[in-house]
């Protein structure tokens, strides 16, 4: 037989050669590709090259959850033109399966935005700075990301003071971009919409760990969540759809990727966003990069910046809208004088804590052995089963409270991973992260003896904030991000971490754990081995060094009054003193969302797309407002919206 390798198959005889050649010819028939590109908008950035004037009625700068929503609303209009700009390409193949989702962290598909050093974390990493990872790529964070959805709690957006984000409207938007196909019922049914384009399920993924886990949180008093109700274990919503990754272009850009007025240019760099001064202040394009040719794109109505909470703040500033002495600092022309751009920075933050199971008994302790890779990765080809199709544990969330006032919404969540004995996919794990090497090489001599349980603890409402700046030494790289980690006044972030290495902890102390010699690890931290282990010293050493930044980010364009000197966009996030300039996904949030941000910004992104909308099309009527029970600014451009009912 010849192939790549030539095998000889002499040997097989009789019934088992018949056997051999029905397993080759399933292979060659029944192998499903993974990833393929045209399920997304043809690219369209070499046609742009070629063109005289470019110009849209609208131009979205950032393909991601955001972008990709508000081009599927705007594009619905036949009679406008609309450029999604992606900086990133389209996702690799092998983003679609949910097993590889940790190899994407410092990917080519990941921005790794580079942190100012700060001694309150990272301080294990190489070069003792944090790397936050948001996704350069179409789909954004959410094709590189663990693929959870947690939208928040519905209420927490009435903070936000505006009718157009109000509880109700957020939460009739929500289930109006929801798919929710499963079989619990009781439990997401009529939480989560059924009809909508983003997929979500729920993995029942089994395994004695999961067991374990479950039956540990359960003796310290943590039950399955309650409908409606936020504290407790729970098996996360997830958007996989037939064992692969559903991100939020498959979601918005393929169902319409065939409309004649929806463009795509990916590999495209924006320059800057070029306002009409001293005119009218009216925006009248972007200056953008492709394959080093630059170029202007004129806007014929907006120009909306859905590139996250780091690039916007960066395009924005680059662009002449920021504090007028600090553009003048960096000799860039004042377009408007808007003194919050960049700052109000809002991160959440993760612990990560080791916990290793011996190998007394019967499981959890597992092996991991070649021929399960080799097993999980032949099942995924064929019809995208097995151990690559999901997320395994990590679907597993508990959610605690560790507030002294009774409150009953979460402040610390608590995720997992879990290697069994020898498991390859912890060195893949810790070199996403970067440690020290002897973090490292800790870690997987213990794994050779020990399976090891990941606990992430997630800060969920941290009370400090970063900020967002240009690059010193050149304003079009990679932003200055000043993270300011646990410099609160109150200390509460802190605290709260503290709070949560302790518990998990007296995890380890529970019975359900300790029958299998659960121990909090030792991971050999150089800073801290002055400190006797577990002591309050090395607690708070190890808080330092391990914390670090997960992808989800906001505030840095808040939301806000006029008369609000922090707020860089009003209530229709049209940015302040520049007309037609919007800003449209978390970065306009004033406090991270409790849940992840990729739900939150396809709502901000679907929502742009009804304001915009309201203000272009006469008579247009949206389902999601009714003015006369709560009358809008008319200086908003949404005053026309009405129940349509």
């Amino acid at each position: 037989m010849e192939g790549v390798i030539t095998y000889d198959i002499s040997p097989i005889k009789g019934p088992l050669v018949n056997a051999f050649l029905i397993l080759i010819n399933t292979l060659f028939f029944n192998l499903k590709l993974v990833g393929p590109y045209d399920a997304y908008p043809r690219d369209y950035s070499q046609a742009l090259l070629n063109e005289d004037e470019v110009m849209f009625d609208f131009i979205i700068v950032g393909g991601g959850a955001a972008g990709c929503a508000l081009a599927n609303r705007l594009s619905e209009e036949s009679t406008w033109s609309v450029l999604l700009i992606e900086a990133g390409d389209y996702p690799p193949p092998s983003s679609d399966v949910p097993g590889l989702y940790f190899t994407f962290f410092n990917s080519n598909e990941d921005w790794k935005y580079y942190m100012e050093n700060d001694p309150k974390a990272c301080q294990v990493r190489s070069g003792n700075r944090c790397v936050l990872s948001r996704g350069k790529v179409l789909g954004g964070t959410s094709t590189i990301s663990n693929m959870r959805y947690w939208r928040d709690i519905a209420s927490n957006f009435d903070r936000l003071a505006t009718p157009l984000f109000a509880s109700k409207v957020v939460f009739d938007i929500f289930r109006e971009m929801e798919g929710y196909e499963g079989t619990d019922q009781e439990q997401f049914q009529y939480t989560y919409g059924t009809e909508g384009p983003i997929y979500l399920n729920v993995f029942n993924y089994t395994s004695p760990v999961k067991d374990l886990l479950q039956d540990t949180y359960k003796a310290i008093g943590y039950n399955k969540i309650p409908k409606r109700k936020f504290l407790g274990y729970a098996n996360h919503l997830t958007y996989i759809k037939n064992g692969e990754r559903f991100n939020m272009a498959k979601a918005f850009l393929t169902p319409v990727k065939e409309r004649k007025n929806l463009f795509l240019t990916k590999n495209t760099e924006v320059d800057g966003v070029v306002v009409n001064v001293p005119l009218d202040n009216k925006v009248g394009g972007v200056n953008v990069s492709i394959d080093g040719v630059k170029f202007f794109i004129r806007a014929r109505k907006e120009v909306v910046l859905t590139s996250g909470a780091i690039n916007n703040a960066k395009l924005l500033l680059i662009s002449g809208i920021g504090p007028k002495a600090y553009l003048q600092s960096k000799n860039i022309p004042v377009v408007a004088d808007v003194p919050g751009v960049g700052k109000n920075l809002h991160l959440h933050l993760y612990l990560p804590i080791f916990v290793s199971i011996g190998p007394c008994g019967e499981q959890p302790a597992a092996h991991s052995k070649e021929i399960d890779l080799i097993r999980d990765i032949f099942n995924y080809l064929i019809d995208r089963s097995g151990g690559l199709s999901h997320t395994g544990i990590n679907q597993l969330a508990t959610y605690i409270s560790v507030r002294k006032d009774g409150t009953t919404t979460p402040n610390l969540g608590v995720y997992h991973e879990y290697f069994k004995i020898g498991d390859r996919a912890l060195m893949a794990a810790l070199d996403a992260v970067d440690y020290h090497p002897t973090v490292k090489k800790t870690l997987l001599e213990t794994n050779q003896k020990k399976s090891i349980v990941l606990f992430m603890v997630s800060l969920l409402e941290s009370a400090s904030r970063g900020e967002v700046s240009l690059n010193d030494t050149h304003h079009l790289s990679n932003p200055k991000i000043t993270p300011n980690f646990m410099t609160d006044d109150e200390q509460w972030d802190y605290a709260t971490l503290l709070s949560g290495f302790n518990f998990v902890y007296n995890l380890t102390q529970v019975e359900t754990l300790r029958e299998y010699d659960a121990e909090l690890l030792d991971i050999n931290i150089p800073n801290c081995r002055n400190f006797k282990f577990c002591t309050m010293a090395y607690v708070k050493c190890y808080i330092h060094n391990m914390v670090y930044p997960n992808p989800d980010t906001a505030g840095t364009a808040k939301m806000g009054e006029e008369c609000d000197p922090t707020a860089v966009v009003r209530k229709d996030l049209e940015v302040k003193g520049v007309r037609c300039l919007r800003v449209a996904d978390s970065s306009v949030l004033g406090d991270i969302p409790t849940g992840n941000t990729v739900p939150a910004d396809a709502m901000i992104g679907f929502s742009m797309g009804e304001i915009l909308k309201s203000k272009w099309l006469k008579d247009y009527q949206s389902p999601y407002y009714n003015t006369e029970e709560t009358p809008l600014d008319p200086a908003s451009g949404i005053s026309r919206m009405k129940d349509s009912d």
